[in-house]
């Protein structure tokens, strides 16, 4: 393109042409494909308006870039090709070349800094009778988008891959744990208060508490976590974390923690927020690659009707309010906009997943809360997250409520569990506590053990996952012999594998492993007390959204 000389403009130019020729420029015209014509110099005769909208250019743009490229031949002009720039010498042969090639994916760089995307691009040379190349026709269709939901199918395919192996991985690992943390609980019934050895058997009980809680951790990214909510002091979850965090942050961002001792309980799963708290922390600490300030209060607060018109979702009342600051570099209105979509991120690739920010707004609408954002470019964030207040006096109820010794019984168990250390800490725990226990190492056996055994069995307690018949069947193979069996599954499957055979993750009739002793006792004594409950139906909560306020606010 040289001097005034203009890319062929096809708008209007129907008016004056045949009607063939006017049909054919309002075809390319319209069409979805990116159309462009060069001359055997490589300078753009024509383009249409979807190959301007491909390449981010205006006419001018293109005079520019056509200028920057005068001298250039043909195939240095499509250099951006790379490996492919070997066919298209071939193509681009001034004689006796090829006419047609296709490039299925290509990562464009150039011509335009900024315009990296991905495209597949069909050349067509037109050639004249004597096998000179005249035209090039290419075709270039814009597959940014698709190549990104491939990325994204193949990250969800990963972290399934991922969940399976943790998964198992965590089933072995929470029945060890369920063993260390039962024997350790039966060694502190024989031992005196006073006896010294008391303390190193507490140690082992924490450290069990430890292991299990980094264990749901871990796992909350690559699978779904079982939601078992508890009334809790929040600022017991938040103190917890704490320790953690500063392992977590590194030294060059310091950690201010601000607990209001009034804030007051809530109903959630603690595990789950606490991963809501390391989230928004790694999230901060990116934010603060040359290190700051990561503040985090707690504070009770009352939701008026003003406050809920704004905030659509959630219900007026007394909520505790958790918030978390950071001094980092902020974001802007457009990043505010999308910080909760899944697999959004502003991190380099590889860096990061775009999950972490989707995981908090997932397990606060689950718990029943809602969240709000506050930030500006170089001015910090903050979130603010609200949770429903437990309004009676938990703690003088806990105490009343607490049992002064653990429940027993006269009944007889079926132990249907495929760990042998397990299955016999269990039954020494159950029968230490009155219960006659039939042991079986599997769900056939289980079966067959029920059938000969001479007198009543009046709750089955199972592993959910076992060789030969899993728990969910054995029970119902159970149910036409003695309809009024209770059961308790157990599983240490922290995820949803668990309920893939219909059982529901709530109600009287599930285990999570490890479980403390005091808890399986309670909950035998629970169902065999109670209606029959295989666990009902999950509850679904408020159909929350996060409120973006995009204000700017500076953080102290």
């Amino acid at each position: 393109m040289e001097g005034e000389e203009e890319v062929m403009d096809l708008k209007g130019a129907e008016e004056t042409l045949p009607e063939s020729e006017a049909l054919s420029r309002a075809v390319i015209e319209h069409s979805p494909v990116g159309i462009s014509i060069r001359d055997r110099d490589g300078v753009l005769l024509l383009v249409n308006e979807a190959w301007k909208k491909i390449w981010a250019m205006s006419d001018a743009d293109i005079r520019e870039e056509d200028a920057r490229n005068t001298g250039r031949t043909i195939v240095e002009r499509y250099s951006y090709l790379g490996d492919g720039a070997r066919d298209a010498e071939r193509m681009f042969a001034p004689e006796g070349g090829v006419s047609i090639l296709y490039v299925p994916e290509l990562e464009i760089k150039e011509p335009r800094p900024g315009a990296a995307r991905w495209v597949s691009q069909y050349f067509y040379a037109l050639r004249d009778g004597e096998g000179r190349m005249e035209k090039v026709v290419t075709l270039t269709q814009d597959i940014t988008e698709r190549k990104r939901l491939e990325e994204h199918v193949l990250h969800l395919q990963k972290m399934e891959a991922i969940g399976r192996l943790s998964g198992g991985v965590a089933h072995d690992f929470n029945n060890i744990l369920q063993s260390i943390m039962g024997y350790a609980e039966m060694a502190l019934l024989k031992v005196p208060e006073d006896d010294p050895l008391r303390k190193y058997l507490e140690g082992i009980e924490k450290a069990v508490d430890r292991a299990a809680a980094l264990t749901c951790q871990l796992l909350t990214f690559s699978r779904k976590q079982v939601f078992q909510p508890v009334v809790i002091d929040f600022n017991e979850i938040v103190r917890d974390s704490e320790e953690m965090l500063r392992r977590l942050i590194g030294e060059d961002v310091e950690i201010v923690t601000r607990l209001d001792p009034e804030a007051g309980w809530v109903k959630v799963d603690p595990i789950q927020i606490e991963q809501v708290v390391m989230n928004l922390a790694v999230n901060a600490r990116d934010a603060m690659p040359k290190g700051g300030r990561l503040t985090l209060e707690t504070a009770p607060v009352e939701l008026n009707p003003a406050f809920i018109r704004s905030h659509p979702g959630l219900a007026p009342g007394p909520h505790v309010m958790l918030t978390v600051t950071d001094t980092g570099c902020g974001m802007d209105a457009e990043t505010l906009s999308h910080i909760f979509e899944p697999f959004f991120t502003t991190k380099e690739k590889g860096k990061g997943t775009g999950l972490g920010l989707s995981t908090v707004y997932g397990i606060v609408r689950q718990s029943g809360g809602g969240i709000e954002v506050q930030s500006a470019p170089g001015k910090g964030a903050r979130f603010k997250i609200y949770f429903p207040r437990e309004e009676e006096d938990m703690e003088a109820l806990a105490s009343a409520s607490a049992p002064t010794e653990l429940p027993k019984g006269r009944e007889t168990i079926l132990l249907a569990e495929d760990d042998d250390v397990l299955r016999d800490l269990t039954q020494e725990v159950l029968s230490a506590y009155g219960y006659t226990v039939v042991e079986a190492e599997n769900g056939e056996a289980a079966l067959r053990l029920f059938t000969e055994h001479p007198g009543p069995v009046h709750l089955l307690i199972t592993d959910v996952v076992m060789p030969k018949m899993n728990g969910p069947d054995l029970a119902r193979k159970l149910a036409p012999l003695h309809p009024e069996l209770k059961v308790i599954f157990i599983s240490g499957y922290p995820d949803e594998a668990t309920f893939s055979h219909g059982l529901k993750p709530e109600g009287p009739a599930f285990l999570q492993k490890p479980f403390k002793t005091d808890v399986l006792l309670c909950k035998v004594r629970e169902v065999l007390d109670g209606p029959n409950g295989i666990g009902g139906p999950i509850p679904t909560g408020r159909e929350l959204h996060p409120f973006i306020i995009g204000q700017d606010v500076t953080v102290e």
